[in-house]
């Protein structure tokens, strides 16, 4: 019976993939003719004003940007951490170099991901599938021996999306999408580890801005120097 279950699980989650990605592609497309606009103003020597500054810097992270990214950042993590972890096979765009010195292995529920910028969850939702490819590979593990039996979460997806995944964007919009694509992923609610950030830029919501992050996983947009916060610009 489970083994019956397997493709329509596979099925499920590669159909709310390409949902997410067309919404996603659906939101630049909208996007663009207003990005057009407001840059095309500023070439006639207009100013993109602080209101214009989400519709002036929406972009479309291409798919294999994230995967590079995440593999040599979270999967590099991961292999210095767990040496006989078998997932280096499973990410083709990995760079070797990027992997580094043996690190303390530790509970993947202790491990961090922030996208400040995070817009419709490109790096986010990536994330969250790659964290729980991650979450199979630590209770392989723990099966063998070669961590503690108790790391592996009983509920991965819960414990993926309510400790391991942080995002802030200034459109509202974007937020709610991504946040809805996690709580139907995972059946919960990222709660404060979704916001949207204010300006002026270069600062944090104040529950996060003294944590520390394991991975800073973004593509950031271009802002002019007068948007950063004044703490950041005069450094």
């Amino acid at each position: 019976e489970h083994r019956a279950q397997q493709p329509a699980v596979q099925v499920d989650r590669q159909l709310q993939q390409f949902l997410h990605r067309e919404v996603r592609i659906s939101c630049h497309r909208r996007s663009r003719l207003e990005k057009i606009s407001r840059f095309a103003a500023a070439r006639a020597g207009g100013k993109i004003e602080a209101h214009a500054i989400v519709a002036a810097s929406r972009i479309y992270t291409p798919d294999y940007i994230v995967s590079w990214l995440l593999q040599n950042t979270l999967g590099a993590l991961w292999l210095a951490m767990h040496p006989g972890s078998t997932m280096r096979a499973r990410w083709p765009l990995l760079v070797e170099s990027a992997v580094g010195p043996a690190r303390e292995p530790r509970p993947l529920s202790q491990l961090t991901l922030l996208d400040p910028c995070c817009g419709c969850g490109a790096f986010l939702v990536a994330a969250f599938d790659m964290l729980l490819a991650l979450a199979q590979d630590e209770r392989r593990l723990a099966q063998a021996g070669a961590i503690p039996a108790d790391w592996p979460s009983r509920d991965p997806a819960r414990t993926v999306v309510e400790r391991c995944l942080w995002g802030a964007d200034l459109d509202r919009e974007a937020v709610q999408i991504v946040r809805r694509e996690l709580r139907t992923r995972s059946g919960c609610d990222p709660g404060d580890h979704l916001w949207v950030a204010q300006l002026p830029l270069g600062t944090l919501d104040p529950d996060a801005v003294d944590r520390r992050f394991d991975v800073v996983c973004t593509n950031p947009p271009y802002i002019g120097f007068r948007q950063l916060d004044a703490a950041i610009r005069d450094a």
